[in-house]
């Protein structure tokens, strides 16, 4: 029994996995992204067409997310099972992996768990460690929104502002609302069964062994998601990381410096070494 039959098929393997909903743009070798919670793959778009020109870049919807199936369990065992079986359904033996936030977390614990799938790990401002909850208010939020009365994204967006004064972040979340047949609205994600997995994503995810393929850690400098603190951490989980911070950035350094990001990724990508300006 080799490994991917073996300690792989027993990690990953379960009649719980789902087909996720993805979108493949260009050609070349796959790259694909996981994106954070209450994201989908659509977060990345503009990203990805600018990837085009070079890699096959993949975009799935995470499970309880955006397009793809509701299950009921939402780990990050589960979510690097879908991806594993994602790349078996498109025929990639390995590919390289970038994942924000939530799909960061994913990203490295499907490194860890199968290395020789994986040409490349990114991962965006997140760091291999807990979290305390930093979402409730966000949760809180979108059960406010009266989905039997509300006439547009816009009267969503309002309801919510009680709980969330920043105007981005509504927009974001309000991308989640979608009409059924009769024109009503409601979540696309499976929000009662994110929120009920919301503590077991807010931990780290055991990484049973080093991922010492080529790694780079991107994160916003006005980030306070990884810390100077977590540097140590990331190169001892991680021994050939790379960390680079994008000093006008905060969590989302894809969308708030789209050309300097790209400029760290493309570069990264392409080397697959240490020779871009890491941390100590």
């Amino acid at each position: 029994m080799n490994r991917r039959d073996g300690i792989l098929a027993r990690t990953f393997r379960s009649d719980t996995h789902v087909k996720l909903h993805y979108e493949t743009l260009g050609r070349g070798e796959p790259l694909i992204i996981l994106h954070g919670l209450f994201g989908s793959g659509a977060n990345w778009r503009s990203i990805a067409q600018r990837l085009a020109d070079t890699w096959q870049v993949i975009l799935p919807d995470l499970r309880n997310h955006g397009q793809s199936p509701h299950a009921p369990t939402t780990r990050y065992q589960d979510i690097a099972g879908d991806t594993l079986t994602l790349m078996d359904d498109l025929g990639h033996k390995h590919a390289h992996i970038l994942g924000h936030s939530l799909g960061g977390k994913a990203a490295m614990l499907l490194a860890s768990q199968a290395p020789e799938r994986i040409d490349s790990l990114t991962v965006v401002d997140i760091a291999p460690r807990a979290y305390s909850p930093l979402h409730l208010d966000l949760f809180a939020a979108m059960h406010a929104v009266p989905l039997t009365r509300i006439r547009s994204r816009r009267e969503a967006s309002e309801a919510m502002a009680a709980y969330i004064s920043n105007p981005e972040v509504r927009e974001f979340l309000v991308t989640n609302l979608v009409r059924d047949g009769n024109g009503r609205f409601h979540w696309r994600l499976n929000l009662t069964g994110l929120e009920e997995a919301y503590e077991e994503l807010n931990a780290m995810p055991f990484l049973d062994r080093l991922y010492e393929g080529p790694t780079l850690f991107i994160r916003g400098g006005h980030s306070d998601y990884v810390r100077d603190a977590d540097l140590g951490l990331i190169h001892q989980s991680f021994p050939g990381a790379c960390v680079v911070s994008l000093p006008l950035a905060h969590h989302w350094p894809h969308v708030e410096t789209p050309n300097e990001f790209l400029r760290v990724l493309r570069d990264f990508l392409k080397a697959r070494s240490e020779r871009l300006p890491c941390e100590a």
